[in-house]
């Protein structure tokens, strides 16, 4: 059987094989099991099966261990590098037969050889959770106090603290005292990779499992020493175990470990490699001992982290605006966070790109800790420059429609929100102007369209018909894009709560998209499929929506496609449920097989009609209608009203004329004269009424039609 018919993954190596006996060491015969095939392998194979042997060693040996392990242990002991790791890192995971392993796995662990360890460690630390720890304790613990003595070379000892970072996590706080006292003494080893390895992955180990009591009896008074480390990696790895731990350490009592004064000195080193990791981690830090901080301390931090933000290095005022929201919100003052805002206004405006970018992307965050009077006066100018700036990398960070909720007073909704309409009014528009200009770009289209999506439901109705609409019913970049932009039409349509709008859109999408090409009526089709989340069933089917399904007799393939694919997610809106005795007469097996998949997935999924929302959906909709007739009826009335009171207005001009031509005539004869001429020219007060009502009546029976009428065009 050839190479390359084994059931183990083998990986491909190209070899020129000239000679016949060559090739015929490579070729087994088929009816042999695995287990047989990896055994003779194991025997008498090149070095590249047995490559493929050790790579799934876990596997063959879970099935065969009793054939196999002899073959193994004799085998693997001669064998490459390569190997002797590919086999370690096979058995990470075996889960049978660990006790019998373990001698295997300590050899190697033994060998002093720093690639074994990595690859061999891991497995030990898996297979001593898998039997009983003390059958081996004593020997294990033997062979890490060996290796990590300081006489030993370095490998040893690095691979002897290795060892106790696995031993601990099975124990924890059982863990014996010479194997902590072998840690304090590797905290002052003289080699500096040894030191940074037991004050990252050692000590970080061990204050997670260890009680508080051990920690202070075996640990504490080591941190100290390896924070004011000369060495920086070793300055690097203790601050990163001690912030990530603070909460735990801080509530040990202890006199040698001031948390404050070491959370200050962290961040005051010079060492710019040392800073970025206090920067990095100071947060959890500050997190854990912000209620036992005074004003004081607010104050020297908040003056530390201004100068991080006007930092010479790039990297620096980049930790600066990592931190930024985060201490805003913790430091819970005012006029401290005044202060500490004020370099993010220079960077956001000058610094280089990169930290603009981010700043741009945290900005909504920012406002939190702040009042309306700031944020109008001094983010709504960020925002304004920003857009000016024409750079579309950094527009598209800003998260507009989170600053616009987090302004928005939930109890005066629609107080603060006509107010915040109004103050946004130009940016809504700058933004609308971009958007024109990015047809051509696929990601900058979505990403602008995604923006879009966020904050539309807070722009004003007439302004998103004016900027946004013409926008979103141009063809856009893709069919992914014009799926973004019809479900922001969507959500419009059902939210505008604007009936006259609705209507618009509405003779739109019908006349304009529904009989257009192909991109057309995709589009209308995306459209139509978004539309059950924000209008109601009966609303639907009044708007002629329902058409959408005559498209399966459309010549272009495409369309047809496309709307085999939605049904699933709009078939509940139809009235007439037999369209799938329409679908079925396509012709086509490409369209047969997509007809059939769809009808599965229809029976799989069951779509019902939510009667709450649907109902909830109506009472909205009605209210939308009734509103719009009140307007309506209250535009045509005032209109009357002034035509009369013009009327009258000219009428008295008309009588004072006539008055002083005649004032030598009888004044109560002459003002008879003018009364009856001045009511003769006006409607009667019935007929007005009349007018208007009839005017009402209209509208309401075109709303009403839907009740009784088929859909169609040409009813419409």
């Amino acid at each position: 059987m050839a190479l390359e018919s084994y059931d183990f993954l083998v990986s491909e190596i190209r070899v020129s094989l000239d000679k016949g006996d060559e090739i015929k060491k490579l070729i087994l015969e088929e009816n042999l099991s695995e287990i047989k095939r990896a055994q003779i392998i194991l025997t008498k194979g090149q070095q590249r099966q047995k490559l493929a042997i050790y790579t799934n060693l876990s596997r063959l040996l879970k099935g065969g261990f009793d054939i196999l392990y002899n073959f193994v242990q004799g085998d693997l002991m001669e064998q490459s590098e390569e190997i002797i790791i590919a086999a370690g890192i096979s058995l990470k995971n075996i889960n049978n037969h660990c006790k019998e392993l373990m001698p295997l796995v300590l050899h190697f662990i033994q060998l002093y050889n720093m690639k074994y360890a990595d690859a061999w460690i891991p497995t030990f630390g898996n297979l001593i959770h898998q039997f009983n720890y003390k059958d081996y304790q004593d020997h294990i613990e033997k062979i890490i106090i060996e290796m990590s003595m300081p006489r030993q070379p370095e490998v040893g000892r690095l691979i002897g603290a290795m060892m106790i970072i696995q031993v601990a996590n099975l124990l924890g706080d059982k863990i014996q005292g010479p194997l902590l006292d072998r840690v304090r003494q590797l905290c002052n080893d003289n080699d500096n990779d040894v030191r940074a390895l037991v004050a990252g992955d050692v000590l970080n180990c061990l204050i997670d499992k260890l009680s508080p009591s051990l920690i202070h009896q075996y640990l504490q008074d080591k941190f100290l020493p390896l924070i004011y480390d000369n060495c920086s990696q070793v300055k690097k790895e203790m601050i990163k175990t001690l912030f990530l731990h603070y909460q735990k350490l801080n509530a040990i009592d202890c006199v040698e470990f001031n948390a404050t004064q070491i959370f200050i000195d962290c961040l005051s080193t010079q060492n710019e490699d040392v800073l970025s990791t206090s920067l990095t981690y100071c947060g959890v830090a500050f997190l854990a001992i912000k209620d036992k901080v005074n004003f004081e301390f607010k104050q020297n931090l908040v003056n530390l982290f201004v100068q991080f933000g006007q930092h010479q290095s790039q990297t620096i005022r980049y930790f600066y605006l990592y931190n930024l929201p985060g201490f805003l919100i913790l430091i819970k003052d005012l006029q401290l966070n005044y202060l500490l805002i004020q370099p993010y206004f220079v960077i956001v405006d000058e610094d280089e790109e990169v930290n603009r970018i981010f700043a741009c992307s945290i900005l909504h965050e920012l406002i939190k800790s702040f009042d309306y009077s700031f944020i109008s006066a001094q983010f709504q100018f960020i925002i304004t420059s920003i857009l000016n700036t024409g750079n579309q990398k950094l527009i598209l960070q800003i998260q507009l429609g989170k600053i616009i909720e987090t302004l928005i007073n939930e109890e005066q909704y629609h107080l603060t929100l006509d107010k915040i309409q109004k103050q946004f009014k130009v940016v809504f528009q700058d933004i609308a102007k971009l958007f024109q200009k990015c047809d051509q770009n696929y990601y900058i289209n979505q990403k602008f369209l995604l923006s879009i999506k966020n904050f539309m439901r807070f722009v004003k109705p007439k302004q998103f018909m004016k900027y946004y609409l013409p926008n979103l019913l141009k063809k856009q970049t893709c069919v992914s894009n014009e799926e973004i932009a019809m479900e922001i039409l969507a959500h419009f349509f059902g939210v505008c709560q604007d009936y006259d709008i609705q209507q618009n859109i509405k003779d739109t999408m019908n006349q304009q998209f529904f009989k257009g090409n192909s991109n057309k009526k995709i589009k209308y089709l995306c459209f139509v499929k978004d539309l059950p989340k924000y209008i109601s069933k009966k609303y639907f089917n009044y708007l002629n929506f329902n058409l959408f399904i005559q498209l399966f007799e459309d010549k272009i393939i495409d369309v047809v496609i496309y709307l085999i694919k939605i049904l699933p997610k709009i078939k509940h809106y139809l009235i007439d449920q037999d369209y799938c005795k329409q679908l079925k007469s396509l012709k086509g097996k490409t369209i047969q097989k997509l007809v059939d998949e769809m009808i599965i997935k229809i029976e799989q999924n069951q779509i019902q009609v939510d009667e709450v929302q649907e109902k909830r959906m109506q009472e909205k909709e009605d209210q939308i209608q009734q509103e719009y007739l009140n307007n309506l009826k209250g535009i045509k009335q005032f209109d009357s009203s002034k035509s009369i009171d013009s009327n009258q207005k000219n009428k008295k001009r008309l009588a004072l004329k006539l008055s002083s031509q005649s004032a030598k005539k009888q004044q109560s004869s002459s003002q008879i004269r003018i009364g009856i001429r001045e009511n003769a020219s006006l409607p009667s007060s019935r007929s007005q009424d009349r007018g208007i009502g009839q005017g009402v009546q209209r509208q309401q029976i075109e709303i009403q039609k839907f009740k009784s009428r088929p859909s169609g065009f040409n009813k419409f």
